[in-house]
């Protein structure tokens, strides 16, 4: 599983350089760094303030982190995404190395997913920030999932069998899996499923001392 999470991240990794041959327009805002491949600006502006509305989100669950910009790609074509990521045409975004790689917002907003998706990704930057980047995948897809509200929209998506799990490490597979939509939308809910416990009962325990003082 290590060895499948290594060369997803190599690929992902090459894109800062092969992007730079790529047409973006580059907007920045109060905590975004933004290079759009789309050229309309009206939907430039919107997923502008979608960002910033994904920020104010995760600063207010898991609290202020340092102030440097994130870098944002968002690609132009659903194809200019695969080709530069290696990712699966199903797929919706990625975060690697603190900065956000995208497909076009058009793709994401005709899927009803595009708010959603940016949450989901400026969460896994505050992660990445506050605790490093080695928190076990399955933790913070999990965490990430809960604070973008995204769980309904991927239970709606399930089909199949519910794949047998034994240990954190068989979520990671799953989240990990690039060639099975299915198995890697179990993942995500899993990896909720897993995590939702642990928010809601420390949040329970914060609520009962807070009440006995």
């Amino acid at each position: 599983m290590r060895g499948i999470r290594i060369a997803v991240l190599f690929v992902i990794l090459a894109v800062a350089t092969r992007a730079a041959a790529l047409d973006f327009s580059l907007i920045e805002t109060r905590h975004f760094a933004i290079r759009f491949g789309e050229t309309s600006a009206s939907r430039i502006r919107d997923a502008a303030l979608v960002f910033e509305a994904a920020y104010g989100t995760m600063e207010r669950a898991l609290g202020t982190i340092d102030t440097r910009p994130i870098d944002v790609v968002v690609f132009a074509e659903t194809g200019d995404f695969t080709a530069e990521t290696g990712l699966a045409v199903w797929s919706a975004a990625a975060t690697v190395d603190g900065a956000i790689y995208m497909q076009p917002a058009s793709v994401l907003t005709a899927r009803g997913v595009l708010d959603t998706t940016v949450r989901h990704e400026v969460c896994l930057v505050f992660l990445a920030r506050r605790y490093g980047a080695d928190m076990p995948a399955w933790l913070a897809e999990g965490l990430a999932v809960y604070h973008a509200g995204e769980i309904e929209v991927l239970r709606r998506g399930l089909s199949g069998a519910r794949p047998p799990i034994s240990a954190p490490g068989d979520i990671d597979a799953l989240l990990f899996d690039r060639t099975d939509r299915q198995r890697n939308r179990w993942g995500y809910v899993l990896a909720y499923e897993a995590v939702r416990p642990l928010i809601e009962g420390d949040a329970a325990a914060h609520t009962r001392r807070g009440g006995a003082r």
